[in-house]
């Protein structure tokens, strides 16, 4: 398949999975990332009863704020968990289908990545303690970076979610290099981790 059409099959496909979610069991998910835009509207209830983002903080030296001034969370937390089939004008249907009665997705947010999309690597860190401190079920990290080696106490913190029993998902890079010997990605391609990559 190209690209185009596995994507165009994945979406197809989406309403088939929201079809079998039963229940209302509470997922809550972390997002290292930008930040998020804490007023989006596909992230409001669709009860009109709040907000699903139930907690953020900010690991970015020099600022105080949580909101998305790049945009790069807001999107990765929409793709995760925004309000279906809700007219929303500027929002996406999300792969949790949230309002179709299936899993209720919360949404706890570090922002370690600044309004340029860079970040520390202890920044980083930081945020996935406070993620596991959280108690999430699942942290995103749609960031990473190149190295011989991740630091020890990257190794450790996602060691610590994995002991958690917390689902830990990294993306693989976009620099169209591959990940083995000297030029891995972290936290990608540490053990237990969800290494997701893309075609095209």
């Amino acid at each position: 398949l190209s690209s185009s059409s596995a994507a165009s099959d994945v979406y197809k496909r989406q309403p088939e999975a929201w079809a079998i979610q039963t229940g209302n069991k509470a997922i809550v998910v972390g997002v290292a990332d930008t930040g998020i835009d804490v007023g989006h509207p596909d992230f409001a209830n669709p009860d009109g009863t709040g907000t699903r983002i139930v907690a953020a903080a900010n690991f970015v030296a020099g600022s105080s704020t949580v909101q998305d001034g790049d945009g790069h969370g807001t999107h990765v937390a929409g793709t995760i968990a925004s309000t279906t089939n809700n007219n929303s004008p500027t929002g996406v249907a999300s792969v949790a289908g949230w309002n179709r009665g299936g899993v209720d997705v919360k949404l706890v947010v570090a922002r370690v990545l600044d309004n340029n999309g860079a970040g520390t690597t202890d920044g980083v860190i930081s945020g996935i303690g406070y993620l596991v401190n959280q108690k999430v079920n699942v942290i995103n990290l749609s960031l990473g970076g190149r190295g011989n080696a991740a630091p020890q106490a990257m190794i450790d913190v996602i060691k610590r979610a994995i002991d958690a029993k917390i689902v830990v998902v990294a993306a693989a890079g976009n620099d169209n290099q591959s990940s083995s010997g000297t030029s891995k990605f972290y936290p990608a391609n540490l053990p237990g981790v969800i290494n997701v990559t893309a075609v095209g």
